[in-house]
């Protein structure tokens, strides 16, 4: 069965999401995570797998599950809610995300996100950096770009799980099965 109609069978809770007493009705996502973390909490179930430049979504399930419509269980079960957000770029993306961002990739290299204490690794922004950190004290501390930073973020993004191919139709058969109740 695809994604997509599976997850139209989510059912639907009331639920105060901004906590202002008004309530919206949302899809009851909590009712998949009871799925993700009975799996998750194996670690028999799952494999470490690390994306590639050019992968997404269906291009694993189709290589490792031998159908694109498995693409979804690979979402669901990293928790990854938005692919724009949560699935890491190419290197071409990124370098361009860079220059979009900063100007170009000098400049996303050479400018603090913050600074990090040699000793004891405490993060202080800019701000605090040239503010409080005399001349003397400049040795201890070293620039963390917004190149490290966003590169950091993209690179973490890079590692996910991936469901071992003899249980990924148990794990549908069971989000089927707790999405129904």
């Amino acid at each position: 069965m695809s994604g997509k109609s599976l997850f139209n069978k989510v059912p639907y809770v009331s639920y105060d999401i901004f906590r202002n007493n008004k309530n919206r009705v949302v899809k009851n996502i909590f009712k998949v995570a009871q799925v993700v973390e009975k799996y998750q909490i194996d670690p028999s179930s799952s494999y470490e797998y690390i994306i590639k430049d050019g992968d997404s979504p269906e291009i694993i399930s189709q290589l490792y599950y031998k159908s694109p419509l498995y693409h979804w269980t690979i979402m669901v079960f990293n928790g990854i809610t938005s692919f724009y957000d949560d699935w890491p770029l190419s290197s071409a993306a990124f370098a361009s995300l860079m220059e979009k961002k900063y100007g170009d990739l000098i400049t996303a290299e050479t400018t603090p996100h913050c600074y990090i204490n040699k000793i004891n690794s405490t993060k202080i922004s800019p701000e605090t950096y040239s503010f409080f950190v005399t001349k003397l004290d400049q040795s201890q501390y070293e620039m963390y770009s917004k190149f490290q930073y966003e590169n950091s973020i993209n690179e973490k993004n890079r590692t996910i799980r991936l469901l071992r191919n003899e249980i990924v139709d148990d794990f549908v058969r069971e989000y089927e099965r707790v999405i129904s109740l």
